[in-house]
């Protein structure tokens, strides 16, 4: 009997048979780095050419709040190594009661903040570009409107493209960007969307084109885009003032009362770009 087919070694694949029949293989298609939330740097293969890998050196501030009980020593952990925090108000602490990772928080008293300063060059919000990320985890102490989570904004006038991420009335969130005239970057959320005594993730980025705010519980699960725009303009940070987190600059503005953990700021990539759910990380963001 004749044999039909003999079996050989070598691998035939899909492309070597669009080789062969002379048709041009597709291109292969690249996947979001959405789990890099948690690495840090997109899985290998999975970095898509316009997201490419946010590497050490574009984490500008990284500060996991860790330590031991009522410590005001805060350091940046990112590969810029800002130092500790300055504490202003005195009413910032580290708290190991509660936290979201590690061994603690820091926790707020409504009448301080701390911050880490812009100059030098290259301080830690110096220019984040158009492509930029924020990270943060936040527990509520108060529903109040005008508290900061984070900030350079000084006033009218001053610290051009310094931004402000706080409450307003009714539960609600806004993050602006202001240029010196007025604010290209102006999201605000609708009302109700965080309660007191609960640990919330928070995310703001910009992928150069659309700037998302996306929100979700805890550790674990995902964060839904709460709020969007696509501004003319996406460029954040300003050169020229500092940032405070826990309030919306260094001269305590908006104070918040309440806790925040693992700080995270990424100049010159985005880690997410999408419109779907992203994941919430359920660990640490690694040392860079």
């Amino acid at each position: 009997m004749k044999k039909l087919w003999t079996p050989t070694k070598k691998l035939i694949t899909r492309r070597s048979l669009l080789k062969t029949a002379g048709i041009a293989a597709p291109a292969i298609i690249t996947l979001p780095r959405l789990a890099d939330a948690q690495f840090g740097a997109c899985l290998p293969g999975f970095c898509g050419a316009s997201l490419g890998p946010c590497s050490p050196t574009e984490v500008v501030l990284q500060v996991p709040f860790d330590g031991t009980n009522g410590s005001t020593v805060m350091p940046d952990v990112s590969t810029f190594s800002q130092g500790n925090g300055t504490v202003a108000g005195g009413g910032a602490t580290l708290d190991t009661s509660n936290k979201q990772f590690g061994t603690a928080s820091v926790h707020f008293n409504g009448a301080s903040c701390v911050s880490w300063n812009a100059s030098g060059g290259i301080g830690p919000f110096w220019v984040l570009g158009t492509q930029w990320c924020i990270e943060c985890f936040v527990f509520w102490g108060s529903s109040a409107t005008d508290q900061a989570i984070m900030g350079q904004f000084t006033g009218i006038g001053f610290g051009t493209e310094s931004f402000m991420f706080f409450t307003e009335p009714t539960q609600t969130l806004r993050f602006f960007v202001y240029d010196g005239v007025g604010f290209p970057i102006n999201i605000t959320t609708a009302t109700g969307v965080f309660t007191t005594s609960t640990w919330y993730y928070y995310c703001v980025e910009s992928d150069g084109t659309k700037v998302r705010m996306y929100a979700g519980l805890g550790s674990g699960g995902t964060a839904a885009v709460i709020a969007s725009q696509i501004p003319t303009d996406t460029n954040c940070g300003s050169s020229a003032t500092n940032l405070a987190v826990g309030a919306c600059n260094d001269g305590i503005g908006r104070p918040m009362l309440g806790n925040i953990d693992m700080v995270r700021v990424t100049k010159n990539c985005f880690r997410y770009g999408t419109d779907s759910p992203i994941p919430v990380p359920t660990a640490a963001f690694p040392i860079p």
